[in-house]
């Protein structure tokens, strides 16, 4: 019966973190497209292309660090040296991201693109971090699924809901669209931090 309740857990916990990737990565370009004219949602639909680039990174982290997480017969000090180095990956690949595409984001878009969606460029260091931040907040999620805890995965699951929201009601230009999502990620960045940090101090 144990072992059913904990397959259990660890089946709706990693359906509910779906879910919240699921919403994440697909409710702005529908808003996008449903909200702009053709030629504007496709520039926008090419600065998500660029910007969600990252996610290659932090999905390889997680891939890499997901068997030692939900693995029960190691230390606790060697599951949280594990995460600290993923989040450390994730950070720095998201960072390193976000000044790429700040320094070549012209090129990038030219190149890839052509001259007629030039107007991406202005969107690409935003998406960029907005990404970031929801890779990080991702794998932290991840972690607690690994553990087959469904608290954080909730939390982002909530945090695709509000931010979806948010963009529906507010995200009236492109730039505002990639804006918004940056304050949602943060936010829920910060309340995924919060849950780990109370868990650590009880």
């Amino acid at each position: 019966v144990g072992l059913d309740l904990g397959l259990r857990s660890a089946v709706l916990a990693a359906t509910v973190l779906l879910l919240g990737q699921t919403v994440v990565n697909t409710a702005d370009l529908v808003i996008a497209k449903a909200r702009f004219d053709a030629d504007i949602s496709g520039v926008y639909a090419a600065a998500a292309l660029v910007g969600r680039a990252l996610t290659f990174i932090s999905s390889a982290v997680m891939s890499s660090v997901f068997p030692v997480l939900a693995r029960d017969n190691i230390a606790e000090a060697e599951r949280r040296r594990a995460l600290r180095g993923a989040v450390g990956l994730v950070c720095g690949g998201g960072l390193l991201g976000t000044l790429a595409v700040g320094v070549a984001g012209h090129l990038l878009v030219a190149v890839a693109f052509g001259p007629s969606y030039a107007e991406a460029e202005q969107l690409l260091v935003p998406y960029a971090l907005a990404t970031a931040l929801f890779a990080v907040a991702n794998l932290l999620a991840t972690a607690d699924v690994a553990r087959r805890r469904i608290a954080a995965a909730t939390v982002l699951a909530g945090g695709a809901v509000a931010q979806t929201a948010v963009l529906a009601l507010w995200g009236s230009t492109p730039l505002l669209l990639v804006w918004l999502q940056v304050a949602a990620m943060a936010a829920t960045l910060g309340a995924i931090a919060v849950i780990r940090i109370g868990r650590r101090n009880h």
